[in-house]
């Protein structure tokens, strides 16, 4: 997305939008780490790459949120 198409449209629909990607790193995130964490002396934890892909997932599950957001708001509010 271009920086221009941030300064055409609404401030809060630019915060609506990043925070419904922020929310949805957030749960790629938890969910994530949960399911490919494994349990080592009562604890949980990741191994380094596991963390990599975690991180890797919800980079593209936000920026598909907020595009597809994006796009959305777009067609309907021109």
């Amino acid at each position: 997305m271009d920086f221009e198409l941030y300064m055409e449209r609404p401030l809060a629909e630019s915060l609506a939008v990043e925070c419904a990607g922020a929310a949805v790193t957030a749960l790629v995130a938890c969910w994530g780490g949960f399911a490919l964490s494994s349990e080592k002396d009562g604890k949980r934890e990741l191994t380094p790459i596991n963390a990599l892909i975690v991180a890797g997932a919800g980079l593209a599950a936000s920026w598909l949120t907020t595009v597809s957001l994006r796009r959305f708001l777009i067609k309907l509010n021109p």
